[in-house]
């Protein structure tokens, strides 16, 4: 009976309520850690954006300070002041220690540069530091510092380390991964070739292999079509002639019409002008392409200066290089009583001077260290030959 009464008791009295959602103090805790949380990715993100911008301006720094270096060292032997530098690239003759502020391309930053030379003038190696410092975002001095040292040998001196041996080609030519008989002035013109355009008269293709001609493009005549083009197999012979006086006159041409193993109409032109009427030290350069015959290799023969008088005391010099660099005779413009021998390659430096005698002095004097004249062409008044020897 009370069993069932307690029972009944208890299922009169309501059941406890479960407690539900945060307290206060959770709530705080939660926006602290969440707070939290934030200021940290604040903080790494703007130490990301930070370090950003110092690796950006190192980098620049770098570029400025490698720039500096390089033109202290290209700089370290001019004689005097390369007026033609920028503000970036300062006058530092005579190559001192110095300084510079420079504003950069990219960044809003200046940087100052700072440069120290130590040594002496007659020292082989003098030891120099670029400093670049400049501030960063955060207004911290920052600075980066490059050594190294400066050589007193001339830039030429180790130009000339890339030149071919003396005993495999003469002193006066210089290789340009082509063929050594390809004019300097010829471009780049696709793989193993060369392109010299000669005013508006030719466009000649070399083979940079063999130094040959290929392939010209025009006539030969002023203002010609340089696109009309045409395979050829030919051989370029090239020099100056220049003349002891203002006086002489001018020869009209070459001719070379007589040489043997040339092909149809050879063609020879006097490129540029003398420079000044009373200049006794102007020269005309003179190109002449050589066709080779079907099946030939070389020509031979002597080219002659045409148009020339005969009634005077007229010499034409030929200018001849001495026997050394390991140049053979027709490199070096020495020719026999009838001209060249076989001749397989193009020729420069083939140099005349037109000269009057004087007594028994007939070209002008020697220098047997490094060239002598022969006389090429007798166009003196009385000689038998005058006549073939200048048409």
């Amino acid at each position: 009976m009370n069993t069932a009464r307690g029972l009944h008791a208890r299922l009169q009295r309501p059941w406890p309520r479960t407690a539900a959602g945060f307290t206060l103090i959770e709530v705080l805790i939660a926006l602290l850690l969440v707070g939290a949380g934030l200021l940290a990715m604040s903080g790494l993100q703007s130490n990301l954006s930070r370090h950003t911008d110092l690796s950006r301006q190192r980098g620049e720094a770098t570029l400025l300070a490698q720039a500096g270096m390089e033109s202290l060292r290209h700089q370290s032997h001019l004689p005097t002041a390369n007026l033609g530098l920028t503000a970036q690239e300062p006058q530092r003759n005579p190559l001192t220690s110095g300084s510079e502020s420079i504003a950069s391309d990219h960044f809003n930053t200046r940087y100052t540069r700072r440069w120290t030379v130590q040594g002496d003038v007659a020292d082989a190696l003098r030891p120099v530091t670029v400093e670049l410092h400049w501030s960063d975002r955060d207004g911290t001095d920052q600075q980066l510092r490059l050594h190294s040292a400066l050589q007193a040998t001339q830039p030429l001196h180790s130009a000339q380390a890339g030149l071919r041996p003396a005993t495999t080609a003469p002193p006066w030519r210089a290789p340009q991964q082509r063929h050594a008989t390809i004019p300097p002035t010829a471009r780049h013109d696709g793989p193993g070739r060369s392109r010299l355009d000669i005013e508006n008269r030719w466009r000649l293709a070399f083979d940079n292999t063999t130094g040959l001609v290929i392939e010209m493009c025009g006539t030969g005549a002023s203002g010609s079509d340089l696109n009309l083009c045409h395979a050829i197999h030919a051989l370029l012979l090239s020099g100056h002639l220049s003349r002891s006086t203002p006086d002489l006159p001018w020869p009209t041409g070459m001719d070379v019409s007589g040489l043997s193993g040339v092909a149809g109409h050879p063609t020879c032109l006097l490129l540029l002008q003398p420079t000044g009427a009373g200049d006794s030290d102007a020269a005309q350069h003179y190109v002449c392409l050589l066709p080779l015959q079907a099946g030939q290799t070389q020509w031979q023969g002597k080219p002659r200066w045409r148009g020339l008088p005969t009634n005077d005391t007229l010499l034409v010099c030929r200018y001849e290089y001495a026997a050394t660099g390991g140049a053979d005779e027709p490199e070096r413009n020495v020719q026999g009583p009838d001209g060249y021998g076989p001749v397989s390659r193009s020729l420069a430096q083939q140099n005349y001077r037109l000269h009057r005698a004087v007594g028994d002095a007939l070209c002008p004097p020697d220098n047997p260290s490094t060239f002598r004249w022969a006389v090429h062409q007798d166009c003196r008044a009385g000689q038998a030959h005058a006549a073939r020897d200048c048409p």
